[in-house]
């Protein structure tokens, strides 16, 4: 379970075990940059009211969840009728 207490903690762990490098990731996560990038990306989706992952989006139409047929769909439609 995640929790306030515990949150870098696990983020650690899981990116471990992803393949990420700890030396590396820890300095990564303590830059302001980082945090300035990670507000960055909460406001754009604030902004484009998205309130859950995966949240898509193609040519303006917002997907909401994890179906790939839908998006294959939206991708060949588009695809099929470019915008002028």
């Amino acid at each position: 379970m995640i929790s306030p207490e515990n949150a870098y903690n696990k983020l650690l762990e899981f990116a471990v075990q992803a393949g990420a490098s700890e030396d590396k990731l820890k300095p990564c996560i303590a830059d302001p940059k980082t945090q300035d990038l990670v507000r960055q990306s909460m406001a754009e989706g604030k902004a484009m009211d998205v309130t859950s992952t995966p949240t898509s989006f193609v040519d303006g139409r917002r997907m909401i969840g994890p179906n790939q047929e839908v998006l294959e769909q939206y991708i060949q439609y588009d695809s099929a009728h470019p915008a002028p």
